[in-house]
């Protein structure tokens, strides 16, 4: 019986061994027995396959501290010091290196033996696990990257209002608003919504829709809010887009995410100012960059009586009247257009009913950054009105002038009969002084040739070289004094319009004959000399005195007041110059005053 037993006993021995062998060499985890002096005497099969000892015989000089990575063997040394001083268990993390299998990382967990003499290790290959912490720490810093490169100051709220994370534009924006003499802080741990229901100052009213809004994302009742709000700072105008969303599950999370749209609400705010700005009682246009209409305002229509639909997609070109102004003119203003980025010109406009009106047009070209004109921004401003009070006044200008060139003529004619007949009848009477009085009589007469008052049949026949030379004559008989007049040869004559004429023959009396009175002559005779100026329907008459020219005594001299007074108000310069010891006193003339006279014409 006894030996019945032992042999049970030594089976059940046996076999319990077996197991404990069977879960010793297959269990998950390595196990390692060393020496005190860090031996390898016994290992099972996952230990061997983390050191690479599979199938190979121990023979005491496996030495555990030779398969750990040089840079883990000092605190590997230190480790197992304190493993045989304290007596107690320790755990350590280090990198096992070997030439045939790839660096991993292992957590060991060793004790000692009851004699002090020996180890046991157990060996957990962590490296899977180290894998899936760096590929987290990666994906929280992916996550925290891409939050930290957003323009939106963003924050992540828990079901409380609480706030768990925020973006570095949140820690910016917060650190740059928050009092100075409190220290910077990102705001985390703080409760959002209660921060939202205590807000004061400017802007607070928009504070508790905001809270009332995150609230209602939180508690399900919407999946999403937006908001717009000004926070403007002492020294700027700013405005935000607020916008919540829920975190997917039933976390109860949102994120609130403040965008900056201040520049949208200042164009916004422009484009409203340019809208009001552009239906203004001016009539205003815009163009694309082929030139054609792309927008109008009512005050366009009213001024060319045209609805919008019938000026939209047209040119500009075709609603300017080229007959009345020529093409030339046209392609000049684009011209200017194109160089200067703005024109402004008189033209006619077609209109849809009634009379072209005189429009003055204005063309400001937009550009883009290569300097490139996309657009044209035009105004419209009726001229016509305008133009007939000019037309009016210079016609009232041009009749007074008229008529006070009449009056004179009239006077000076009915002195100069009344003094050719006293002479006559004085001759008559007196048979002896018949000569004299004759001679007299044709001074009187030639005077009356300087004023162009007599000797022409034609007023439009007047010539300037012969007015001149006429008047010149004139004086240079009354005053006996020597007048040389010089017309180069050849000469293409200038015809005097008729309505400026005897204004310019008053002029050209009054300049020849103050030359005479105030100019020096024991200098040298007066000269009146002629000359072309380029252009053949430029003129200019040159009247040379000794003497020297005294300005302050102009206004004082009635004949040069008469000279201001008739002057042509277009198409005639007068200037005075001391050149030397002479005075030169120069009318220069053009059109209208003046034209080329055709060589055709009698």
């Amino acid at each position: 019986m006894k030996n019945e037993r032992l042999c049970d006993a030594c089976s059940e021995v046996e076999a319990a061994l077996a197991c404990h062998a069977h879960f010793y060499d297959h269990a998950p985890v390595g196990f390692v027995s060393l020496t005190r002096h860090g031996a390898i005497t016994q290992i099972n099969l996952a230990g061997a396959r983390l050191l690479g000892l599979e199938g190979v015989a121990l023979t005491g000089e496996h030495r555990f501290g030779g398969f750990v990575d040089q840079a883990d063997l000092p605190a590997f040394n230190a480790f197992w010091q304190k493993i045989f001083v304290s007596g107690t268990r320790h755990t350590l993390e280090l990198a096992l290196a070997g030439t045939q299998l790839p660096l991993r990382t292992i957590q060991i967990e060793a004790a000692r033996s009851p004699n002090g003499q020996a180890c046991s290790v157990m060996v957990v290959d962590v490296s899977h696990f180290q894998r899936i912490e760096q590929t987290a720490r990666a994906s929280e810093m992916f996550v925290r990257s891409t939050l930290d490169a957003a323009s939106a100051h963003i924050c992540v709220l828990d079901k409380a209002g609480k706030i768990l994370a925020v973006n570095q534009a949140w820690r910016d924006f917060y650190n740059e608003n928050i009092p100075q003499q409190q220290p910077p802080n990102d705001g985390v741990g703080s409760n959002y919504l209660e921060i939202c229901s205590s807000a004061t100052g400017p802007c607070a009213d928009e504070a508790l829709p905001m809270a009332a809004g995150i609230r209602a994302v939180i508690e399900g009742a919407c999946d999403e809010f937006t908001m717009e709000y000004p926070c403007h700072a002492p020294t700027d105008q700013r405005w935000f887009n607020a916008r919540v969303t829920r975190f997917h599950g039933d976390s109860g999370n949102v994120v609130v995410a403040h965008e900056n749209i201040t520049q949208r609400k200042l164009l916004e705010s422009d484009l409203r100012i340019s809208a009001i700005a552009f239906e203004s009682q001016q009539a205003m246009f815009i163009l694309d960059e082929a030139r054609h209409f792309i927008r109008v305002n009512r005050a366009l229509g009213a001024l060319l009586g045209f609805e919008s639909s019938e000026v939209l997609g047209r040119s500009l070109r075709s609603l300017l009247d080229l007959d009345s102004i020529g093409q030339s003119e046209c392609d000049a203003f684009w011209s200017r257009v194109d160089k200067t980025g703005k024109s402004s010109d008189e033209f006619k406009m077609h209109r849809k009913l009634g009379e072209p009106p005189t429009i003055l047009l204005t063309l400001t070209s937009v550009k883009n950054e290569h300097l490139v004109a996309t657009h044209y921004v035009g105004t419209l401003i009726d001229f016509t009105d305008r133009k007939r009070e000019q037309a009016q006044k210079e016609a009232a200008e041009i009749a007074l002038r008229g008529a006070l060139v009449r009056e004179v003529h009239h006077r000076i004619n009915n002195n100069l009969q009344g003094i050719i007949g006293i002479l006559r009848e004085f001759g008559r009477k007196h048979p002896q002084t018949q000569e004299p009085i004759t001679r007299a009589v044709g001074q009187v007469q030639s005077i009356a040739v300087i004023h162009g008052l007599q000797g022409k049949k034609s007023m439009e026949q007047v010539r300037l070289c012969e007015l001149t030379a006429a008047v010149a004559a004139g004086i240079d008989s009354l005053w006996r004094t020597s007048i040389k007049v010089h017309i180069p040869d050849p000469w293409q004559a200038c015809l005097i319009a008729e309505h400026e004429a005897v204004p310019v023959a008053l002029v050209l009396n009054e300049l020849i004959l103050n030359a005479v009175k105030h100019g020096d002559l024991t200098l040298g005779p007066l000269r009146v000399e002629l000359q072309k100026i380029g252009d053949p329907c430029v003129a200019r008459v040159t009247i040379i005195n000794g003497g020297v020219w005294q300005p302050h005594k102009v206004h004082s001299q009635a004949g040069l007041q008469l000279v201001d007074a008739l002057m042509p108000r277009h198409g005639a310069q007068l200037a005075r110059t001391q050149q030397g010891g002479c005075v030169h006193t120069t009318l220069e003339l053009t059109f209208p005053v003046i034209s080329v006279e055709n060589v055709q014409s009698p």
